[in-house]
């Protein structure tokens, strides 16, 4: 099965994505590196096996623990309810290529069409610059044939 990973940072560096193969997608979103009052935090899972980046506002990682990811922390911060200027953050999940992806978009921009369903709303976060304190949030690709 090829590996497929959309990777979520705040790093415009983008971490050690670049060197892993990753493609820049540019920013997701606006989101807070630090509390701010009414927030959550965004946790971050990983799975070294088909290489899966998942993130959720969930501490204990919903299910993640149990189905091989590990905990990389919490790397920002959203809102759990809409508030003035926030929009959606929508998850999207592909079981053929185990891959989770989170767009502003209700219609998940192209996900439908290459097998992605909507799993939800992971919290709120700012569609542009503005809102003191927010910084860029970069998504990252990765695609690889076996």
């Amino acid at each position: 099965m090829p590996q497929h990973d959309h990777f979520y940072t705040t790093s415009p560096t983008g971490e050690l994505a670049p060197k892993m193969g990753y493609q820049s997608e540019g920013i997701a979103a606006w989101v807070y590196t630090k509390q701010q009052p009414l927030t959550v935090a965004v946790h971050r899972w990983y799975r070294a096996a088909g290489g899966d980046h998942f993130y959720t506002t969930d501490a204990s990682g919903e299910i993640a623990a149990s189905s091989g990811y590990k905990n990389e922390g919490i790397v920002f911060w959203v809102y759990p309810d809409q508030q003035s200027g926030t929009m959606p953050f929508y998850r999207w999940y592909n079981n053929e290529t185990a891959d989770h992806f989170y767009t502003m978009h209700a219609k998940g921009e192209n996900a439908q069409s290459v097998g992605y369903h909507q799993e939800g709303i992971l919290g709120y976060v700012f569609l542009k610059p503005g809102q003191a304190e927010t910084v860029p949030l970069y998504r990252w690709w990765l695609s690889k044939a076996d």
